[in-house]
């Protein structure tokens, strides 16, 4: 016989985010989901304190942008600081929880994704180590992920594979920005690190 063991899904939540805020929940079609990178959840939230998730088991992978404010992310088994300009990328399986830092708010566009090689992209971007990622010139990060939401939003004949495109635009520039550090000091002499 052959046993399998379900691991609890675990959400909490405080759901406090401005009438202005946008969640939308995608259901792919089955093409899509056999060969792409497919949207499950995408929005902007303007949040304010208590505004959290915490979460564990939930099979996706999650990018957070920071557009302003300041949010905080608790993931394994560390804390992060996120600034405007910066974004995280997560394997929601682990536990993870992240909010508002302070009384002021946390504005973020926000993706949660799937695909058959998301694991593998995933497995890429932690190789050296998790960190939160800084773009100097956020136009691309922004725009990127403001037209998938829109691609969500006006979903037609083509917003799936444009949008799977989109995925693997971001996803390259996440691998690309956080193994940055790792590739220059690998190429570094020793005297030098």
């Amino acid at each position: 016989k052959e046993m399998i063991i379900m691991k609890e899904y675990l959400e909490r939540a405080s759901y406090t985010w401005s009438e202005d805020s946008i969640r939308l929940i995608n259901t792919p079609s089955q093409a899509v989901r056999q060969k792409f990178f497919y949207v499950q959840e995408v929005g902007y939230f303007e949040t304010t304190p208590p505004y959290f998730t915490e979460r564990q088991n939930l099979n996706s992978y999650l990018i957070v942008y920071t557009l302003s404010g300041k949010g905080e992310l608790r993931y394994n088994h560390k804390k992060y600081m996120v600034y405007p300009g910066q974004a995280f990328y997560i394997n929601c399986i682990p536990h993870h929880w992240y909010a508002c830092a302070d009384n002021s708010g946390w504005d973020i566009l926000w993706l949660h994704f799937n695909g058959v090689t998301a694991h593998g992209y995933y497995d890429e971007f932690s190789k050296n180590q998790f960190s939160i990622v800084k773009f100097d010139d956020t136009f691309f990060i922004e725009s990127t992920m403001r037209r998938i939401l829109s691609l969500t939003i006006k979903k037609d004949i083509h917003s799936e594979i444009i949008s799977s495109n989109l995925i693997v635009n971001l996803l390259t520039e996440l691998i690309i920005r956080n193994n940055d550090k790792s590739l220059a000091l690998s190429f570094m002499p020793d005297y030098i690190k």
